[in-house]
């Protein structure tokens, strides 16, 4: 069976899956994800609070809290709870668990402790009053993901996750609300994302969990397995998949382009002869793919790196940027938001507000090793 054909029979299998669970059971998964999304960004939110309060006391302390913050939110999103446990179990004590120590005048074991009371409400989306005191204090200062973090940095050598069976990004609950407003027979209902960041910076790897993500939540028997034939590694089978789709009246759900920017360079419009016509041909083409797809991600080497035609069709841009850790390597990728402002004595308008959609670490998050071979 050819990759188009592939592609195809899976794409099959979630329609059957969508019609099977019906229009409540999506309407639900959507709701679940976006509610643990917030909830562990708002975890995070309270951190960013936390370290700004440090950062004004001790420099050092704070920037250290801020890296191990980061790392932390990426463990309460893709980790599961039995790898996150033993962590804490094993992990030493570290200069920066010293130095928050030092900082609230809690003890260390104290803060182990509540360590392991908050990470278990957190992952179980429990209520932060049965903690009881002083870890409820310690919850609400935001004292979680920094300490996760710093505790996840405390081995000599890097070390390998093991991944959540749903895991908790921006891009799932967007999936999801595609896919329900499908079901609803909604039209114009198919959006296109564009993930940009550099290569070996875990653009794949956030696609390949999420949709196996939105598949379990969905209920699929073998969201791995559909998931590797969701995923178009090649342009040379994604262009072969287009023509069948726009010869067909086939519709799909879930899309992801890998290597799209070997197909929709930036720097499309310098070109010219048949490499002009094709470009051209392709900006019509794809104003008609979202006719026939639901929810479609196209993977770009850098932010903004695909072509203008490309990005003016996407509704949600995410943006992967590195952030500096001495044991694993950290992307954060972040999207805007438009919000309307209106301020007393001054004119209303809209403003972009940045959010952390999802945080890549490597080694603690790997992509399959047939995905990552395929993919080389």
């Amino acid at each position: 069976m050819g990759r188009v054909e592939e592609f195809l029979s899976a794409n099959r299998e979630v329609w059957k899956l969508v019609e099977s669970v019906g229009l409540e059971h999506v309407s639900a998964a959507n709701r679940m994800a976006a509610y643990m999304y917030e909830h562990v960004l708002n975890s995070f939110g309270a951190s960013t609070a936390l370290i700004a309060e440090v950062l004004s006391a001790d420099r050092v302390l704070g920037r250290a809290l801020y890296s191990s913050a980061v790392l932390g939110l990426h463990a309460a999103m893709y980790l599961d709870e039995l790898f996150l446990r033993w962590v804490t179990y094993n992990a030493d004590v570290t200069e920066v668990e010293r130095g928050l120590s030092r900082y609230l005048g809690v003890e260390v074991d104290a803060l182990r402790s509540c360590l392991e009371l908050s990470l278990t409400a957190l992952l179980r989306r429990s209520n932060s009053k049965s903690l009881g005191e002083p870890c409820v204090v310690y919850w609400r200062r935001g004292m979680l993901l920094p300490h996760l973090g710093a505790v996840l940095s405390g081995f000599d050598k890097p070390l390998t996750g093991q991944p959540r069976q749903v895991v908790v990004n921006a891009l799932v609950p967007w999936v999801l609300g595609i896919v329900r407003d499908i079901a609803t027979g909604s039209v114009g209902a198919g959006s296109v994302a564009v993930l940009g960041a550099s290569i070996g910076r875990g653009k794949t790897t956030t696609v390949y969990y999420t949709f196996t993500t939105v598949l379990r939540m969905l209920g699929h028997p073998e969201p791995e397995r559909a998931v590797r034939s969701l995923i178009v590694l090649n342009p040379g089978d994604f262009l072969a998949l287009l023509e069948t789709l726009l010869e067909s009246d086939e519709k799909v759900l879930l899309l992801a382009v890998d290597n799209a920017s070997a197909l929709f360079p930036k720097h499309w419009v310098r070109v010219g002869g048949e490499m002009a016509r094709f470009y051209q041909r392709m900006n019509k083409v794809l104003d008609l793919l979202r006719a026939v797809c639901g929810a479609v991600i196209f993977v770009a080497n850098a932010p903004d790196e695909l072509a203008s035609f490309v990005r003016n069709m996407a509704t949600l841009n995410v943006r992967g940027e590195p952030e500096y850790h001495k044991l694993y390597t950290v992307t954060v990728f972040t999207w805007s938001k438009p919000t309307l402002s209106i301020r007393p004595g001054s004119s209303e308008g809209f403003r972009r507000r940045h959010r952390i959609a999802s945080v890549y670490a490597y080694p603690l998050l790997k992509l399959p090793l047939d995905m990552y071979v395929r993919d080389l």
